[in-house]
């Protein structure tokens, strides 16, 4: 009895350690969903213990339970157990499978895109760009060099207003729904991707969940 109780206590604290290191963001869903925790609030999570009888987790210094229905029989079953919670939190916050754990950079066509789009708003931060006799005017003609001096006070206030409003919209959409916590660096370095590049971040963002989407499918 005392070796079983010995293992038992190893096993325990095994997944402990195992589910804080590498399914944080599955006990951050445990707290939205079985106790309306905010992402924010959810993230300081931490599961404390693991009985047959359910979960412990640990936030901002209190401690809620998960009861397993029915109970474990030995600490074999807690994974798949913890999956089956997880899965449920998933569906029940509207979270994807995929989950999303980097960024990526600009490059090839979107790297131009980002330049032009740069150019473009460095451009129109300054209306004397297309005043009459400007380089403008000489180079692109005097109907682009009137159109600019006319749109050039609300190129960039209303660009930018319309990719918050995209960001917003892709803070719920894609950012939340692939497990990216807004306590995290990574959160905001897509935000700021979006609102720079709109719907060309976005694009990219998609296209690496169709790669994760891809691989998973490989592992099956």
């Amino acid at each position: 009895m005392a070796d079983q109780g010995a293992d038992n206590a190893v096993a325990r604290n095994r997944i402990v350690l195992h589910m804080n290191k590498d399914h944080h963001d599955s006990i951050v869903r445990y707290l939205q969903h079985r106790f309306n925790l905010s992402p924010w609030q959810a993230y300081d999570g931490r599961l404390s213990g693991i009985h047959l009888n359910g979960l412990a987790i640990v936030c901002h210094g209190k401690t809620y339970h998960i009861h397993f229905d029915p109970p474990l029989t030995n600490y074999k079953e807690a994974r798949g157990r913890v999956i089956q919670l997880d899965q449920e939190a998933r569906q029940a916050l509207g979270q994807s499978d995929i989950d999303i754990k980097e960024y990526i950079p600009p490059r090839g066509l979107y790297a131009l895109e980002c330049a032009l789009l740069f150019v473009m708003y460095a451009a129109y931060c300054q209306r004397w760009w297309f005043a009459r006799g400007s380089v403008v005017e000489r180079y692109l003609g005097a109907g682009f060099a009137t159109w600019s001096w006319w749109i050039q006070p609300r190129f960039v206030p209303v660009t930018m207003l319309a990719h918050f409003i995209e960001t917003i919209i892709y803070m719920r959409t894609k950012l939340l729904k692939h497990s990216i916590n807004p306590r995290t660096s990574l959160f905001w370095l897509w935000s700021l991707t979006f609102i720079f590049e709109g719907v060309f971040g976005k694009l990219r963002f998609d296209g690496l969940v169709r790669r994760k989407m891809a691989e998973k499918a490989k592992q099956k």
